[in-house]
């Protein structure tokens, strides 16, 4: 497909952003190396959308199942309609306003014969999200999506020739002929995420000699967060479901320097990340729900913050009289209490992912006119432990359907949005003092966005349950991918410079992101901007 196919609608889709930012700083230093900082930021942020998302989930790709196992010999099934895509519209309008205040202490000093460089902090920071959607009509209710009467009304497009400019109607219903705007969703239905965060920290790193240097750290986190789910009428009471995570995170690390150009290190430290942090924004592993269910209130209750563990030791190493440093690190990250579904139809934190990696980098001068930078790295990304998949047995006579568990097929794959292999390479040259040229190239791996499997569960007349092994097990993944950029800088005087940049300058048709079902993000073709600078 060229990179002008559009499966939306121009007179339909569209998105609008709007940011809005104040930030106050305030410093002052006390002398004898002690600094207090202090930073307010308030932002409010606008944003509303309708763009379609091609969905090939519903069979209309191979199309629509007619009579299946009638006519010819043997038996086949009559396929029609295929070759279209279902134009799923996905859409949100919302604004987020935060405020965040953070005070900063540096401080160096020295204990007998031990020196001190010590940060320490707090911080305070209150958001609130408001989330609702449009209200429009695009087959969601039709089953099989593309059918004749769906085709007719431009709620799929062809897979190989979408039209953008199809003339698609928005009515009251999937089946109504009664035409109606869009309209977005009432107040009182839309959904209304809090979250305050306080936080303090302090961190000392600690010279024994000119070649020990010890790293101690520690914060608490105290986050609370609340979701008022929308109502489903105007008048109705709104209710808040909430919950409160205080955490404590810890930091350790050795550097040793065994000359005055190598440094040798090794560190430990914890991280959290408590459930709904990130207030309903883009996928929400670990969110609180929306509903009073006896179900979901018990989720509720048993809400685990997710912890990660990090061990690294690495070295580095300046050359050519400290102009170019090369660095070398090994590490393994550790993920506990992650969000699965367990048996029982029940949510469970026993989730665990684990990421080994390996890192080389470079970055400086080799010649005084002659700048690098760039680097590989490896990482072994694992899901552990991914919780159960539920399979139902269909009704047999004499049966009800019964649903059963089974280990999750992503045990032991790849974790998703991780590639194995990552190589960055960028050169400068400065040709004259005023023109310098650059170029680099950029590495991708293969991407996974998820996996599936066909496993099935039946059962006979006395109600015994087999689970039919997989035949077949199905990896989204979208293929690794380099990418080339190029740039052009030229210095007019002291104070005005001017630049150009080509990015993708082979114009490779690549894609940056993965999904775990049908959906993955095409990255920009070839893209050429300029730009001005000005510094006095």
């Amino acid at each position: 497909m060229p990179y002008d196919a559009f499966y939306g609608l121009k007179d339909r889709d569209f998105r609008r952003t709007r940011v809005d930012q104040l930030t106050f700083r305030a410093e002052h230093d006390f002398g004898s190396a002690v600094t207090l900082r202090n930073t307010a930021r308030y932002s409010h942020t606008f944003q509303a959308y309708i763009f379609t998302q091609p969905d090939d989930q519903q069979g209309n790709v191979v199309g629509t199942t007619i009579a299946p196992g009638v006519g010819g010999n043997p038996p086949q099934t009559t396929f029609t309609n295929g070759g279209y895509v279902w134009r799923r519209a996905n859409t949100r309008y919302g604004t987020t306003d935060s405020l965040i205040n953070q005070t900063d202490l540096t401080a160096r000093f020295a204990t007998g014969p031990l020196r001190h460089s010590l940060a320490a902090g707090a911080e305070f920071a209150a958001e609130t999200a408001r989330r609702g959607s449009y209200v429009l009509n695009t087959g969601g209710t039709i089953n099989p999506r593309c059918t004749t009467a769906t085709i007719a009304r431009f709620y799929c497009t062809s897979l190989f020739a979408p039209n953008p400019n199809d003339p698609w109607v928005n009515y009251t219903s999937d089946t109504s002929n009664v035409q109606t705007p869009v309209t977005r969703t009432l107040d009182p239905q839309s959904t209304i995420t809090t979250g305050i965060t306080r936080a303090g920290w302090l961190f000392d790193s600690i010279s024994f000699r000119d070649w020990l240097v010890l790293n101690l750290g520690v914060r608490y986190d105290d986050f609370t967060t609340k979701v008022s789910p929308g109502t489903a009428a105007t008048g109705t009471t709104r209710f808040d479901l909430s919950r409160r995570f205080r955490n404590w995170n810890y930091q350790a690390g050795l550097v040793v320097k065994p000359t005055a150009n190598t440094t040798l290190y090794g560190s430990f430290a914890t991280s959290a990340t408590p459930p709904n942090s990130f207030l309903g924004e883009g996928q929400e592993p670990n969110a609180l729900g929306t509903a009073q269910t006896g179900q979901a209130l018990a989720i509720l209750d048993q809400l685990r913050v997710e912890k990660t563990k990090s061990y690294e030791v690495g070295a580095k190493a300046n050359l050519f009289d400290e102009q170019l440093s090369l660095t070398a690190a090994v590490f393994r990250t550790d993920t506990t209490n992650a969000r699965v579904t367990i048996d029982a139809n029940t949510v469970g934190f026993v989730g665990e992912r684990r990421v080994d990696g390996v890192e080389f980098g470079f970055n400086g001068r080799i010649l005084p006119q002659w700048s690098v930078f760039g680097g590989y790295s490896y990482l072994d990304a694992t899901i552990r432990e991914a919780g159960q998949t539920a399979l139902t047995a269909a009704a047999v006579p004499g049966q009800a359907a019964k649903t059963v568990y089974v280990p999750s097929v992503s045990n032991g794959k790849p974790f998703p949005q991780t590639a194995k292999h990552n190589i960055t390479v960028w050169t400068n040259y400065e040709l004259t003092p005023q023109l310098s040229l650059g170029g680099g190239a950029f590495y991708v791996s293969r991407v996974y966005g998820g996996f599936s499997d066909n496993r099935r569960a039946v059962q006979d007349a006395a109600g015994a349950v087999t689970v039919v092994p997989a035949t077949t097990v199905l990896a989204r993944a979208i293929p690794s991918y380099w990418r080339f950029d190029a740039r052009a800088a030229f210095k007019l005087d002291e104070h005005l410079s001017v630049s150009v940049n080509a990015q993708n300058i082979t114009n490779k048709r690549y894609f940056s992101q993965a999904y775990t079902a049908h959906y993955a993000s095409i990255a920009p073709g070839r893209t050429v901007f300029g730009t001005l600078s000005f510094s006095y």
